[in-house]
């Protein structure tokens, strides 16, 4: 894994497809939608999530010599959910946005 695994990153969700799809055909809006979970998980808890998921019992490996990237990516998704609420796509977090 490059870095240290503790940038942390948002953007995990099940329904990410479909919310693209449903969002071509629907959104009405101007701007951006983020699309995200709005939760903070660091790209190491991450790793660890997937290896319990598929059942991975080997070492994460880091490389400290590679950059973290950006610290915090952490998006608004207020506009999201509210809209969601009115679909029937449901935010779906982790760990069971990864199953």
């Amino acid at each position: 894994m490059w870095g240290t695994g503790v940038r942390c990153g948002n953007s995990c969700m099940s329904t990410t497809g479909r919310c693209l799809l449903f969002s071509d055909a629907n959104w009405d809006e101007r701007g951006f939608l983020n699309v995200g979970t709005g939760t903070d998980l660091s790209i190491r808890d991450l790793a660890l999530l997937i290896n319990e998921i598929v059942g991975y019992t080997g070492e994460i490996v880091h490389d400290t010599t590679k950059p973290d990237g950006t610290p915090r990516k952490l998006m608004d998704v207020s506009r999201l959910h509210a809209w969601l609420a009115t679909s029937d796509l449901a935010p779906t977090g982790y760990p069971k946005g990864l199953c």
